[in-house]
């Protein structure tokens, strides 16, 4: 019984291609939200398992299954604004301009979320928050 499993089995059974050390894959999601996550394979540990790199750094073993291996570049990590002081460049971003943005107070102007009415008396027109133009229904004067 056991080989005739086997047999049905294997008719249609792939073998997936070996990762390389270095390569780009995708990590497929294990819980949460249904995302993708980027890594590095690192080493292959046995035939269908591997460690990788994800690009928030840590490190994890997965099977090959749940591995596509990518052709996209490395992502690197977003910095957060706290650890960034001043007008400094963290370490492997590209330089900005020599302004002090210490320097510069800027104001943005509030976001009114209440929606904008157009002056014309005939055909009123609101703005949604989102920039869209929504008309009044024309309605049948009898």
């Amino acid at each position: 019984m056991k080989e005739k499993q086997a047999y049905y089995y294997n008719r249609n059974a792939k073998d997936l291609k070996p990762l390389r050390s270095g390569d780009i894959v995708r990590i497929a999601p294990t819980q949460g939200p249904k995302e993708w996550k980027q890594g590095t394979v690192q080493k292959e540990v046995s035939k269908r398992s591997y460690t990788v790199e994800t690009s928030s750094g840590r490190v994890l073993r997965r099977n090959r299954r749940h591995l596509r291996k990518s052709a996209e570049v490395k992502q690197e990590p977003e910095m957060p604004q706290d650890e960034v002081a001043g007008n400094e460049v963290p370490q492997g971003y590209p330089p900005t301009s020599n302004i002090d943005i210490t320097k510069h107070n800027v104001i943005a102007a509030p976001i009114s979320r209440s929606p904008q009415r157009n002056p014309s008396p005939r055909a009123p027109v609101t703005v949604s928050r989102f920039g869209r133009k929504v008309f009044e229904p024309v309605k049948l004067d009898l």
